[in-house]
């Protein structure tokens, strides 16, 4: 093989014979060979280089001194160009291009400053950010916008990712996965501004997201998504909503009839009693100025006059006070109202919250009642006047007598606080309580105390006073001092008892009966051993008789009675029978005429009953015997009229 001449040169001076045809080490002086070849190579291009070079020196230093006179014009122009951004003239040597470049330099360095207090500012928020380039690509996302998707990364390893699949990676999160999803690829889409999305997760939280695109010169640069949780602020947004709902319920749900004016006098507020009271709707008085709608022209200029006045020093001279006033209806009528202000801050606004009622009615009935009054004060029985709760607002003289308290002292007490004591009936307390409150008009008879301890038997009549709507405004009631009535009854009910009969008294409304024996001998028990006296008497009624006294309950019920006198049988604690003569007669009715109470006697009359057995029983044994005995029997009569003869 051929070498290169000097390479020959070199084997033929320092290589053994041996050594030249040894395979191995023509691998070895190819290779060598080969780098002398390329050595030559590289000298001939050397050589051809330095020869061009030559030729085009000239060429390049022409076209240098082109470039420097561009150079200095372009210099001129970047200069200018700075001033016109800047609006400064930064550079005082226009062909100082270090300079220029120092000056661009601390610009460039002036921007990566704003650059990281934006990207600090980016990251320290407590909204999810996510800034994408125009084919989806992260450019930036912060810390928080991966904890809210629970993504295990950091923010820098997911700079330059491809997210345009990421909503279908996270969907599964939201209530709506579909939607969410469809949402995103449209403003995507779009490339508009949209804001305050809100976003139910299946966890429970709220998201709110904005989508904002950026645009440089009309031209797309990205897009950055905002996500925001605002689980905690809607669940006080949602339970600030429920309670302005619930007050809007109450509100339009009040007898009175309750309108707010904002701090200009106008209507804010008008629920659908103010519609009814005043004639407006809710939606022609809103915006309106109150005092126009209101307020009859002659109180006009002090309502302004009084607004202006809180407007200029804050004194709230009517806040918190009832008044009466004089209100206008739409039809142009005027009537009496009653009106009580409160003062309402919300968003740092204040608002006069206005609860007004129409007192027409009230005032037509007082002065009915004032009438009644002038003439119940001179009634010797006790009148009075008691509120919805039964507190006494008015009461006569007649009252002061009989219970010896004052009128100051009744004012303001129910008659049951005044007067209840320790032999006071509570059945029939309770009775009364019942039937005030369902509204019911009442008359009863219980034991009553003075103020100085002592009682009396007195009998309540009371009954509500309505208005035109049949509403009730108050209780009318009348207490009579009934005590010499009860000790008559009592004088009369012993004396009853002496002769032998025994008094008793039934209340239909309470089932109660009550025996004047305390020992009852028609029965063989005392009264005190058993309380139910009623379901002792009719237990023990003969059962043939049972119907007779049963039919003749349900006629006093019915109100087709009002006295009766029944004979019946009874049987005895030890088994024998005795007869009774049952006497009654209605002793109180309700307004309808149906007994409340009936008193009556009872009358053990098994001897005459025996005795006419025992006659009856004579008679037969006296026609049996007549009729058997021969000859004539003859019946001599004495009559009424003198005469006399065989009959």
């Amino acid at each position: 093989m051929s070498y290169h001449k000097l390479l020959e040169k070199q084997l033929r001076k320092f290589l053994p014979e041996e050594l030249k045809d040894h395979p191995e080490l023509e691998t070895f002086l190819n290779a060598v060979n080969e780098s002398y070849q390329s050595l030559d190579r590289e000298r001939e291009l050397s050589a051809r280089a330095f020869s061009i070079a030559e030729e085009e020196y000239t060429a390049v230093n022409n076209k240098l001194k082109a470039e420097i006179a561009v150079k200095k014009l372009s210099i001129e122009k970047l200069n200018e160009a700075i001033g016109a951004i800047t609006g400064n003239e930064q550079v005082t040597d226009k062909n100082d291009l270090l300079h220029i470049a120092r000056y661009l330099s601390n610009q460039m360095l002036q921007r990566k400053n704003a650059e990281r207090t934006f990207t600090s500012l980016i990251t320290n928020l407590q909204s999810g950010i996510l800034l994408e380039s125009p084919d989806r690509h992260i450019i930036f996302t912060n810390q928080h916008f991966l904890d809210l998707f629970g993504i295990p990364a950091t923010p820098a390893q997911l700079e330059g990712t491809d997210c345009s699949n990421s909503a279908e990676q996270v969907k599964s999160m939201f209530l709506d996965p579909d939607g969410f999803v469809t949402t995103i690829l449209e403003l995507v889409k779009k490339r508009e501004l949209h804001t305050g999305d809100l976003l139910d997760l299946k966890d429970g939280r709220v998201f709110t997201r904005d989508y904002i695109p950026v645009y440089t010169d009309g031209v797309f640069q990205g897009q950055m998504w905002s996500y925001t949780d605002v689980t905690e602020k809607k669940k006080v947004q949602d339970a600030i909503e429920e309670s302005e709902h619930r007050s809007r319920l109450i509100m339009n749900a009040a007898l009175d009839a309750i309108v707010m004016m904002d701090e200009t006098g106008k209507v804010a507020f008008w629920n659908p009693q103010a519609e009814n009271i005043f004639g407006f709707t809710s939606s022609e008085a809103i915006g309106q100025t109150l005092s126009e709608l209101i307020i009859p022209k002659q109180f006009r200029f002090a309502h302004e006059r009084g607004l202006q006045a809180y407007r200029e020093s804050g004194k709230k001279s009517v806040i918190g006070r009832q008044l009466q006033l004089q209100a206008l209806r739409k039809d142009g009528s005027e009537f009496p109202a009653e009106l009580y202000i409160i003062s309402v801050k919300q968003d740092e606004k204040e608002y006069f919250c206005s609860f007004i009622r129409d007192v027409s009615e009230r005032q037509k009935v007082k002065g009915e009642l004032t009438r009644l009054s002038l003439v119940a004060s001179a009634n010797s029985n006790g009148v009075l006047f008691t509120t919805t709760t039964g507190k006494i607002t008015w009461a006569n003289e007649g009252f002061c007598n009989i219970t010896g308290f004052s009128q100051e002292e009744a004012l303001g007490k129910t008659p049951i606080e005044l007067c209840r004591g320790p032999l006071s009936d509570v059945e029939v307390l309770r009775k009364v309580v019942n039937s005030f409150f369902a509204g019911e008009a009442f008359s009863t008879e219980v034991i009553y105390y003075r103020k100085d301890g002592s009682w009396f038997w007195g009998r309540s009549s009371s009954q509500p006073v309505r208005n035109e709507k049949g509403e009730i405004i108050e209780y009318f009631g009348i207490i009579e001092d009934i005590t010499a009535q009860k000790e008559s009854e009592k004088h009369f009910k012993d004396a009853l008892e002496k002769i032998g009969d025994n008094v008793w008294e039934h209340d239909f409304e309470t089932g109660h009966t009550w025996f004047s024996n305390s020992n009852n001998a028609l029965l063989g028990y005392s009264t005190s051993e058993l309380t139910e006296n009623q379901r002792l008497w009719w237990s023990n009624i003969y059962p043939a008789d049972l119907k007779l006294v049963a039919d003749n309950d349900r006629n006093y019920k019915s109100g087709k009675m009002d006295s009766h006198t029944l004979e019946y049988r009874m049987r005895h604690r030890d088994g024998s029978i005795k007869w009774v003569l049952d006497r009654g007669v209605v002793t109180l009715r309700d307004k309808e005429g149906i007994p409340l109470r009936i008193t009556g006697t009872h009358t053990d009359i098994t001897h005459i009953k025996q005795t006419e057995a025992e006659l009856e029983n004579r008679l037969k044994q006296f026609k049996s015997l007549s009729e058997n005995i021969p000859g004539v029997i003859y019946e001599y009569e004495f009559r009424k009229d003198g005469t006399e003869g065989i009959r």
